[in-house]
């Protein structure tokens, strides 16, 4: 299982290959890269809920 930080690394890496592939004008893989950040994302935060409870 991967922890919060992992994930939240993974998608900060996303989010940097996005930013590239904007600057680019790969918009294309802007999306799918932003997309696959935000799942990672959600995920950690889900851990990081069921942490509270």
């Amino acid at each position: 299982m991967q922890t919060v930080e992992t994930l939240h690394r993974e998608a900060m890496e996303l989010v940097d290959r996005a930013i590239f592939a904007r600057q680019c004008g790969e918009f294309d893989r802007v999306t799918a890269l932003t997309k696959a950040a935000f799942v990672k994302e959600r995920a950690a935060a889900d851990l990081v809920a069921n942490e509270l409870e």
